[in-house]
């Protein structure tokens, strides 16, 4: 078990003597409560940024220990194992005064429930259409400002974006799977979306491509909505020259395109 003597010559430096004196003091009855190892004292405490922190705690709220114990196992019904797992996780938690954590937990809790009403709000929207909350919490967890956003704005860039293009042929229910595969077609605006693929059609216009071609590519192959349509052409453009004198038409690779 971590000893006295180590705390604090861990402290030293770190804050004023008199303050490391009595953090150290208060530190080392959490570890000999919790019989903290030293491997864990190593693992939990690596950080001198904590230990300041912990400092600081202690010299301004002056709690005291055996009455946040007593708080914590009353209002949350904490067994020992699972209040020594806590300190492990956060030991500055216990310098705190429990109204504070308790608002803190409070905030956090609230936080979530709002995320998890976005994320079922935005699915029963699209519930029809076949959206699964775990096709959406996977494309949040690659764009995680997802689970933030209302459901609302989500639910008119994608209706509007179908609405554009609906005399081409996009529906709600391809729009909604290249969204899951491209996650941040949920958060672009219908028009700037609208305006790429109308830009990359008209450069290609000559050729043959038609916009209801590239919706069924861009649905293949999300990135199409919302790249620049430059970027694409001089892509297209430079592959087909290098392949010319093999007899490699641009008209001949964008049918392929869009029918792969």
């Amino acid at each position: 078990m971590i000893q006295q003597e180590e705390i604090k010559k861990r402290l030293m430096g770190l804050g004023a003597e008199s303050d490391v004196n009595q953090a150290s003091s208060v530190l080392t009855e959490m570890c000999r409560y919790f019989q903290i190892t030293e491997k864990e004292w190593k693992e939990t405490f690596s950080s001198d940024k904590m230990l300041a922190i912990f400092i600081q705690y202690t010299k301004q709220y002056q709690v005291s220990f055996p009455d946040i114990l007593d708080n914590w196992r009353q209002e949350w019904s904490l067994n020992e194992d699972q209040l020594r797992e806590i300190f492990i996780a956060a030991p500055t938690s216990f310098t705190l005064p429990f109204e504070r954590v308790h608002q803190n937990i409070n905030d956090v809790v609230d936080r979530f429930k709002a995320v998890e009403q976005n994320i079922r709000g935005l699915v029963d929207r699209f519930k029809a259409e076949g959206l699964t909350t775990a096709d959406y919490l996977k494309a949040a967890g690659e764009k995680p400002q997802l689970f933030c956003q209302r459901p609302e704005t989500i639910e008119q860039n994608i209706r509007g974006l179908v609405d554009r293009f609906k005399a081409e042929g996009l529906t709600t229910a391809d729009c909604l799977k290249a969204a899951c595969k491209q996650p941040s077609l949920f958060s672009q605006r219908p028009e700037t979306i609208k305006n790429n693929i109308c830009n990359l059609v008209d450069r290609f216009k000559a050729e043959g491509l038609t916009t209801a071609d590239c919706l069924k590519a861009a649905c293949k192959q999300p990135s199409l909505f919302y790249q620049s349509p430059e970027t694409i052409e001089q892509n297209i453009r430079r592959l087909v020259d290098r392949f010319k004198a093999e007899g490699l038409t641009i008209a001949v690779y964008l049918k392929a395109a869009c029918e792969r």
